[in-house]
């Protein structure tokens, strides 16, 4: 089953500023061929303004003391830390691993289904 549905393109960050990418691929859940999102497609003209972009910005980062960029970079371990650990949802968890997402009514069936059979069986 394929479902199409528009979904937002993601950017390219760059020099500080989001870039959108002159072509984006389909970002599919492989359950059930919904679209989840759009991977920009960078060239080779998007690596050459990133590079540049962090070669101007490189002396700034480096004018800071050692103090500031530790600072900097303990505020991004925390933000990364917070995202990784924070809870899932089921949607979201069902959407990564590609797997569909079982509604509670479809579990309740799944379970009587299963119970019944075995009642059966004895």
């Amino acid at each position: 089953m394929s479902i199409r549905a528009t979904a937002p393109p993601y950017t390219m960050t760059i020099g500080g500023r989001q870039v959108a990418g002159p072509a984006h691929r389909d970002i599919l859940n492989p359950a059930d061929g919904s679209l989840v999102g759009q991977c920009p497609i960078g060239t080779s003209t998007c690596l050459q303004d990133a590079i540049h972009a962090a070669a101007a910005a490189q002396p700034a980062w480096w004018a800071r003391s050692g103090a500031e960029r530790r600072a900097a970079c303990e505020a991004i371990a925390r933000i990364l830390t917070e995202n990784a650990l924070r809870p899932f949802t089921a949607a979201e968890v069902a959407t990564y691993r590609g797997a569909p997402l079982l509604q509670p009514a479809a579990v309740r069936e799944r379970l009587l289904a299963a119970a019944q059979r075995g009642a059966a069986a004895r």
